[in-house]
């Protein structure tokens, strides 16, 4: 019996943290960090021949224009979350426009899903605010989804669009909570539910690459590639879903995270290349 392992990228840019867009934040979010930390995920990914799901904030994909930045600043208007977008992009910042990764992304081959067209959490959003947010997505590119801040809602919108499956959300009550799983090293993987059964299908939420940051730096890197390897050991023996997700922003603003990701990249190779794991995307696994 052989599982599946996925890697899946929430690719934000600035759109992420519009709402706590700090200056310590926004240091760490400079173009050349970016397409650093895209370009270090890309190439590593190139160099062992595995395919993942990058899941963009639309426009975060969109060349600068003033037709984005009227409509971001209308759209602010109902939606406080978009007010720092609004000023950002009007004032030409640095970390609001990343066609650049979308391009680079598409060029190694990844999948490309659907973050949102704005990153605003779907659970302040209308159906028709929704609606729109597919509206924006280019067709080809909202097949799968993550929604943003793993907070899911309007699944029959989705089902509208046609989109075939969202990645699911694992919830921890606190930060402390979510700290503290780092150090799960049983925690299991999870099983495909059935594909037949309804659209969008629900993939399993899997965990977090722990980010470098904080105090999260507590966190030695030996657990977690511990704690990877035994996820993985679970799917391969029970045919379950090792899923891993992170963003490259985390990269980007705490560089010693790209170790954490490649050791985690190691240790599915190995597996795969032992013929007990498949590498998937968002998109593949759904796929008999």
């Amino acid at each position: 019996m052989s599982g599946a392992a996925i890697i899946s990228l929430d690719c934000e840019g600035r759109w992420g943290v519009a709402d706590h867009l700090t200056p310590v934040v926004a240091d760490g979010l400079t173009d050349a960090r970016l397409r650093s930390a895209y370009r270090g995920l890309i190439d590593m990914f190139a160099s062992v021949e595995l395919s993942a799901t990058f899941a963009f904030v639309e426009l975060f994909t969109r060349p600068a224009s003033r037709e984005i930045t009227e409509l971001v600043r209308d759209r602010a208007a109902q939606l406080p979350y978009l007010a720092r977008a609004a000023k950002g992009l009007a004032a030409g910042e640095e970390g609001w426009i990343g066609d650049w990764a979308l391009e680079m992304a598409g060029a190694g081959g990844h999948e490309i899903a659907f973050h949102g067209a704005t990153h605003v959490p779907w659970t302040t959003l209308s159906r028709e605010q929704a609606r729109s947010e597919m509206e924006l997505a280019r067709p080809e590119h909202r097949q799968t989804m993550v929604f943003p801040r793993n907070q899911i809602a309007h699944l029959d919108v989705l089902a509208e669009y046609g989109c075939k499956a969202f990645r699911g959300s694992r919830d921890y009550p606190t930060r402390v909570q979510s700290l503290l799983s780092e150090f799960d090293l049983a925690i299991p993987s999870q099983q495909l539910p059935d594909r037949t059964a309804s659209r969008p299908v629900e993939i399993p939420s899997g965990v977090f690459v722990n980010w470098r940051s904080g105090l999260r730096r507590l966190v030695p890197p030996q657990v977690t590639r511990r704690r990877a390897r035994n996820l993985l050991e679970h799917a391969a023996r029970t045919g379950g879903v090792a899923h891993f997700w992170l963003h490259p922003e985390n990269v980007a603003t705490a560089p010693a995270t790209f170790a954490n990701v490649q050791a985690i990249v190691e240790e599915i190779v190995a597996f795969r290349d032992a013929g007990q794991i498949r590498v998937e995307t968002q998109l593949s696994v759904l796929r008999d």
